[in-house]
């Protein structure tokens, strides 16, 4: 698959909620994403890839606790909902395979709390800080 680059349209469009149960069409999407991804990323959106769908893959393989309480090392997000964030901040250098070779100084609530779908078509609840 081919990742856009900014400024491809799709990338700053309101993606579309994604049907649930998925599509064989959304599961070879998700497939292709984990194998475009592979080696040059830790996560991918559905634009990046030119879907514009609520759903991204992430590689869990640095977030060992995470990992653990998701019992998985490889992370898909559907039809994600941010229910909270903390008021403190964190800075981190962070990039993106739609910016590529670009770096910048993000800064994001230390903590969130994400409510999302899974592939297995459950509701989920995870809340992460940045560090």
């Amino acid at each position: 698959m081919k990742i856009l680059t900014y400024p491809s349209p799709i990338l700053t469009q309101v993606a579309q909620n994604v049907k649930l149960p998925l599509s064989s069409s959304d599961l070879d999407l998700v497939k292709n994403m984990w194998q475009t991804v592979q080696g040059i990323g830790v996560g991918l959106a559905a634009p990046q890839v030119g879907a514009s769908l609520q759903l991204f893959i992430v590689r869990l393989s640095q977030d060992k606790d995470l990992a653990k309480k998701l019992k998985e090392s490889d992370f898909i997000v559907i039809n994600p909902k941010i229910t909270f964030y903390s008021q403190n901040k964190v800075s981190m250098i962070e990039g993106c395979l739609s910016f590529p070779s670009e770096y910048w100084d993000i800064v994001r609530p230390e903590i969130i709390q994400l409510e999302y779908d899974t592939i297995k078509n459950l509701k989920e609840v995870i809340t992460k800080d940045a560090k």
